[in-house]
C-alpha cells in the first residue's frame, strides 16, 4: 500500500512539473504573439498620405521652388509631419531643400512642415527644385509622421516633376 502511494505521489510530482513547464512555455509564446500583434497593428494604422506638386509641369528655370500638396487619407488626425529631402539617389535628386516655418531653406536635416493635418484635409509646404541645365524629373522625401497617441511612422514618397514636351524644343 505504501509503495502504491509512493508511485502515485511520484506521478503527481512529474505531472505538476510538466504542467509548470507547459505554462511557462505558453507565457513565452503569448508574449511573442503580443509583440507581433502590436507591430501588425502599427503597420495597419500607417497613414495614407497623398503628395502632389501644385503644378503639372515645371518648365521655368527661374522658378526653383514649388508647393507640395499633402492630403491626409487616414481616419485620424496627424499632429506633426516633418520632411527631409533624400538627395543621394541617382536620377531622383530633384528636391534639394525644404522651407521651414521661417521660410528658410533647409537641405540637410528634417524640417517640421505641418503641425496638424486632419482627416481629408489638404495643406501644402514648399520645396526647392534643383536646376542644372536639365532638371531631374523625380525626387524623394522622407516624412516622419506623428499622431495624437504618440505613434510615429517613417514614410518615403517619390514625386515626379516632369517638364512639358515643348520645354527643350527651342
Amino acid at each position: 500500500m505504501a509503495v502504491a502511494a509512493l508511485i502515485i505521489s511520484v506521478l503527481a510530482l512529474l505531472a505538476s512539473g510538466a504542467s509548470v513547464l507547459y505554462a511557462r512555455r505558453q507565457a513565452i509564446h503569448a508574449g511573442a504573439v503580443a509583440a507581433i500583434e502590436m507591430q501588425r497593428s502599427h503597420a495597419e494604422l500607417t497613414p495614407l498620405l497623398t503628395l502632389r506638386p501644385d503644378r503639372e509641369y515645371h518648365d521655368d528655370p527661374n522658378a526653383h521652388d514649388t508647393s507640395i500638396n499633402i492630403t491626409n487619407g487616414a481616419s485620424f488626425s496627424l499632429q506633426r509631419i516633418s520632411a527631409r529631402a533624400i538627395t543621394d539617389r541617382p536620377d531622383k535628386h530633384a528636391i534639394i531643400a525644404i522651407a521651414n516655418s521661417n521660410n528658410d531653406w533647409v537641405s540637410d536635416e528634417s524640417v517640421l512642415v505641418l503641425d496638424r493635418l486632419d482627416p481629408g484635409q489638404t495643406r501644402s509646404f514648399k520645396v526647392v527644385l534643383a536646376w542644372d541645365g536639365e532638371r531631374s524629373q523625380s525626387g524623394v522625401l522622407s516624412l516622419e509622421v506623428h499622431d495624437a497617441a504618440g505613434e510615429s511612422w517613417i514614410i518615403e514618397a517619390e514625386l515626379e516633376f516632369p517638364s512639358s514636351p515643348t520645354m527643350y524644343a527651342w
